[in-house]
């Protein structure tokens, strides 16, 4: 049971009930008992997440996209509260797993939590992740010499890169492609560039990686880029335009590998 008295007792645990020198052993509420508890392990508890549209709120939706459908030792989020260890969503060791909510919810599972008495609003929490080189969804245009455009999600992170791949289809002709991926909020161009593949071939298929420090792709060139997080920006367009016979066009934002700790404070838990 937690009880708040004015401003020194906010949400605090109750150790004991006294009536004048009596010790109280139970406290209800009809039916419910509030004291004891029937359990001293949390099972709720909310943080206060990095705020929206910061290069620390960037790494940490990165993560949690991350770990949402997959889980690995090389790829998770392992959460530390009260002295004890969780891996966020899926477990591949022998440490427990707990839920992560959008709102910066945690959810134990029953006699999993850490103690109530470990931690308290306004403590720390840590939780460290761990995130491989990762592809996101690609667009893909069909037609040729077509044109077409992607929105992410995601925002840029410093080391992204652009994966690019389409098919010369006539022989004397130099199919290439022009490509932007740019920040939805600002409209910046992290990447931007033309590839293009030269040659008498037909029918051959190219691949190759735009990165925001080289945007060369093939026999292309260099228009413009830019390496860094733009305070603000929460999402990520793509745009991507096929010529010269230009088949099969494809490109897809490649984020990069990080390692980061966060340290998130405690707003309440239960």
């Amino acid at each position: 049971m937690r009880v708040t008295n004015g401003t020194r007792f906010v949400n605090s645990f109750v150790e004991n009930v006294r009536l004048g020198d009596l010790a109280v052993s139970h406290v209800c509420l009809g039916d419910n008992q509030l004291y004891p508890e029937d359990t001293s392990s949390m099972r709720r508890l909310t943080v206060e997440l990095p705020q929206e549209g910061t290069l620390e709120w960037a790494y940490w939706v990165h993560a949690v996209a991350a770990v949402q459908d997959l889980v690995t030792p090389k790829r998770y989020m392992q959460l530390t509260v009260g002295g004890e260890r969780y891996m966020v969503r899926s477990s591949f060791n022998a440490l427990p797993s707990v839920m992560f909510e959008s709102n910066g919810v945690f959810l134990f599972y029953p006699d999993e939590g850490a103690s109530l008495h470990a931690v308290g609003p306004g403590d720390s929490v840590e939780v460290k992740a761990v995130i491989p080189v990762i592809d996101d969804t690609p667009l893909s245009i069909r037609e040729q010499d077509g044109s077409g455009s992607r929105s992410y999600s995601l925002p840029f992170l410093p080391g992204t890169g652009l994966v690019l791949q389409w098919m010369k289809g006539q022989k004397k002709k130099s199919a290439g492609c022009y490509f932007t991926l740019s920040g939805s909020g600002s409209g910046r161009a992290h990447i931007k560039g033309q590839g293009q593949k030269n040659g008498h071939g037909r029918g051959e298929t190219v691949s190759s990686v735009a990165w925001p420090w080289s945007c060369r792709v093939v026999d292309g060139s260099t228009h413009s880029w830019l390496n860094a997080f733009i305070d603000g920006d929460t999402t990520m367009r793509l745009t991507m335009q096929g010529y010269n016979s230009c088949n099969a066009l494809m490109g897809r934002p490649r984020y990069p590998a990080f390692i980061k700790t966060f340290q998130l404070k405690i707003l309440s838990i239960a």
